[in-house]
């Protein structure tokens, strides 16, 4: 998020710089608005709020990752961090399909209903809010459990600076 601040603090305006410092945390917000809203969407709950907060997002991220791609501003999405690297225009193709289907959600959102009660439904999203929360946090303030870094902690660095041989590089005359 802060190198998207940057670019559009330099593209729009200065408003953006100010969103710089705490990209970390809005980082963070819109990972668990994400996880939070595919529990929602997956028990049919609050259907109209959840179809609209993910249509906005959706329309949001594909502007975002439009605008990236087309003038090639950021060359990293950071979609899937460092377990998925996707190219600015393979991030924008993704939003794309995937839109088609925030589309069919957002049109037929009246027709959905509620596969659990009120107060469970309930329950079950403020739970998967908490929960990605509390290992988005940990994950920040220690190593993710999974980590896809390059440099993480038992690679051999030396090694990792060596570029991958090509099939071109293992043919010998």
């Amino acid at each position: 998020m802060e190198e998207y601040f940057e670019v559009f603090t330099a593209d729009f305006g200065s408003f953006f710089h100010y969103f710089i410092p705490w990209a970390l945390e809005i980082a963070m917000i819109m990972i668990v608005l994400e996880l939070v809203l595919g529990v929602a969407i997956l028990i049919y709950w609050r259907m109209n709020l959840t179809a609209w907060l993910l249509l906005l997002m959706m329309t949001f991220f594909t502007f975002l990752t439009f605008y990236s791609a087309y003038f090639n501003k950021v060359t990293d999405c950071g979609c899937f961090g460092d377990a998925i690297k996707l190219t600015p225009w393979e991030s924008f193709t993704k939003d794309i399909v995937l839109m088609v289907f925030v589309l069919h959600i957002f049109w037929y959102r009246k027709n959905y209903k509620p596969l659990l009660r009120e107060k469970v439904g309930n329950a079950a999203v403020i739970a998967m809010g908490t929960l990605s929360l509390v290992v988005g946090i940990y994950a920040i303030r220690h190593l993710p459990f999974i980590d896809f870094r390059a440099y993480r902690v038992g690679n051999n660095i030396p090694q990792q600076m060596i570029a991958p041989r090509t099939a071109y590089n293992r043919i010998h005359f």
